[in-house]
C-alpha cells in the first residue's frame, strides 16, 4: 500500500537508531540528547522527488521542507505529544505557527488533537462525516485556533473525495492535511 505513495509521514518512532524504508529516501526529525529512546518523525520520499526538495528544516518532532514543484507550500510532518506527556513542549505549536506565517502548509502526522465539532469548516467546500469522538482537548483547541487564524482546513473525517487536490484548490491561503 505505501509503495503507491510518493510521500509518507511516520510519527512516534520509538528509537533513535538509523531508519530506512525500502524504495524511499528518508528525512528524520532532530533527536534531543538524552531522548534517544524517542525517534521523533520521519518523512519517506520517493527517489524521483528528492531532486525537488529544498529548504529542509529538521526540528524536534517535526520535519519541514519545500518541493520546487509546489514552491509556495511547506510540507510538515509533525508529532505533538499529549499535554500530560513529559515530552510535550509549547514550542511544538509555536513552530507549526511559524511555518503557517510563511505560506501554504500541508501538515501530516499526529497532533494528539481532539476536535469533535468540525462543522465550522463546512464553508471551505470540504464536508465532514460525523466525528464519533465527541471529546475535545487542549491540543484540539490549539489546532482549531490555528485553523481559524491561518485558514487551515482539517482533512480528518472528511467525506470521501480527492482530498489534497480539493484542499489545495480552496480559495484560502493555507491548507492542512493533518492525519492522526
Amino acid at each position: 500500500m505505501l509503495s503507491n505513495c510518493d510521500i509518507v509521514a511516520i510519527s512516534e518512532l520509538k528509537h533513535a537508531f538509523p531508519f530506512s524504508f525500502p524504495g524511499f529516501s528518508v528525512l528524520r526529525s532532530r533527536i534531543i540528547d538524552g531522548e534517544e529512546h524517542r525517534g521523533g518523525v520521519a518523512v519517506c520520499i520517493k527517489p524521483f522527488l528528492v531532486k525537488f526538495i529544498h529548504n529542509v528544516r529538521l526540528e524536534y518532532d517535526q520535519v519541514w521542507f519545500q518541493l520546487t514543484l509546489t514552491a509556495d507550500v511547506w510540507w510538515g510532518a509533525c508529532y505533538v505529544p499529549p499535554r500530560d506527556s513529559p515530552f510535550y513542549k509549547n514550542e511544538s505549536f509555536a513552530k507549526i505557527q511559524e511555518f503557517c506565517t510563511q505560506g501554504k502548509v500541508i501538515i501530516l502526522g499526529d497532533l494528539n488533537a481532539r476536535m469533535p465539532n468540525l462543522d465550522m469548516f463546512n464553508s471551505t467546500g470540504v464536508t465532514y462525516q460525523p466525528n464519533p469522538d465527541r471529546g475535545s482537548n487542549a491540543n484540539g483547541c490549539k489546532v482549531a485556533s490555528l485553523c481559524a487564524d491561518f485558514g487551515l482546513v482539517p482533512l480528518n473525517h472528511r467525506q470521501p473525495l480527492d482530498i489534497i487536490s480539493k484542499a489545495i484548490s480552496l480559495s484560502g491561503n493555507v491548507v492542512t492535511g493533518y492525519l492522526s
